[in-house]
């Protein structure tokens, strides 16, 4: 189980992994910003988890990493359209 990118649409996977950088952070590439072309396409493209019934089940899930980091002062910043982590002073 995970949280990144996931497609269950075959068709959609291909297409949008031919728009791919492989330099580049896959999930950012998701951002308006990183790559425009990429909004247009997911747009009607909702994240959600479907149940055994195929029913979307919604806030199943908690991010902790966010708390382990603020604690931490680490900082994600996105540069280039890559992922930094960057230690910030307290």
């Amino acid at each position: 189980m995970g949280t990144s990118p996931k497609f269950i649409d075959g068709a959609l996977a291909y297409r949008l992994a031919q728009m791919m950088d492989p330099d580049l952070d896959p999930e950012k590439q998701m951002l308006p910003w990183i790559n425009p072309a990429f909004s247009e396409i997911i747009a009607d493209n909702k994240c959600a988890f479907l149940d055994k019934s195929g029913t979307r089940q919604y806030g199943v899930m908690e991010e902790l990493g966010r708390a382990w980091r603020e604690a931490r002062h680490i900082e994600k910043t996105v540069v280039d359209g890559k992922s930094i982590w960057v230690v910030t002073p307290k």
